[in-house]
């Protein structure tokens, strides 16, 4: 809240105010409410250069008292902010000079937030969705499960877009769907000591690289067969 007083030749005005600010996605909306009290020849009250209240004649003294409530929008605005919003009264008595204070309220308001939407595909995820904020990271996203595929990610479309990954910055300015994509695993079944090991990932080393075997064969009874 601030208190703006301002006096000339023994007349004297304060004007009140203070501040609260609302979200709704990237608009932000600022409520001032503000009073005024005192007497003055000729006086004004102001918010960010517009004038709200005024009482007084040229020949006749007046009290200067009024109230109202100031609001201002704020456009594409999604990450945390603080306003300062300026404010003045000022009285100027007959054939004397005007006399002016200046003061500022001030309001923050949070970063906004969006609602992220996990679609798995023809997987399942118990996490379906997740609310983020704009600015900070997006933290631990849910890792979905598909009998036969590897998770490979949370993108910004089915097929291609862009990886959303834990450690990236949020940036979305809407409630927002990601999709996962999937790689097909390689299923092997090693028999040993009449035990049934199952590998669900396999990889090889060639030339010094690690690459992931999508496919293994086997020659069985003289016939090539794909390994399951």
């Amino acid at each position: 809240m601030a208190s703006v007083g301002a006096s000339k030749s023994g007349n004297s005005i304060t004007l009140t105010a203070n501040a609260s600010a609302t979200r709704n996605g990237g608009t932000v909306t600022v409520r001032i409410p503000w009073s005024t009290t005192g007497t003055g020849y000729y006086g004004e009250a102001g918010v960010n250069g517009q004038v709200y209240s005024k009482r007084g004649g040229q020949y006749a003294w007046a009290d200067f008292v009024g109230s109202g409530t100031r609001t201002l929008t704020y456009e594409n605005q999604y990450g945390a902010i603080t306003y300062s919003i300026s404010i003045y009264a000022s009285v100027q008595p007959y054939g004397d000079s005007r006399a002016t204070n200046y003061g500022t309220v001030s309001v923050s308001i949070g970063a906004a937030q969006f609602t992220l939407t996990f679609d798995p595909g023809q997987g399942t995820v118990d996490v379906p969705t997740q609310v983020v904020t704009y600015g900070e990271t997006y933290g631990e996203l849910p890792t979905p499960v598909r009998s036969g595929y590897a998770f490979k990610g949370w993108f910004t479309a089915a097929e291609g877009g862009t990886e959303i990954k834990s450690t990236d910055t949020v940036s979305i300015t809407e409630d927002t769907t990601v999709f996962a994509q999937w790689e097909a695993m390689t299923i092997v079944r090693i028999v040993e000591g009449g035990s049934v090991t199952t590998y669900t990932k396999v990889y090889a080393v060639q030339s010094g690289n690690v690459k992931h075997v999508l496919s293994i064969f086997v020659v069985r009874d003289g016939t090539v067969k794909q390994a399951t």
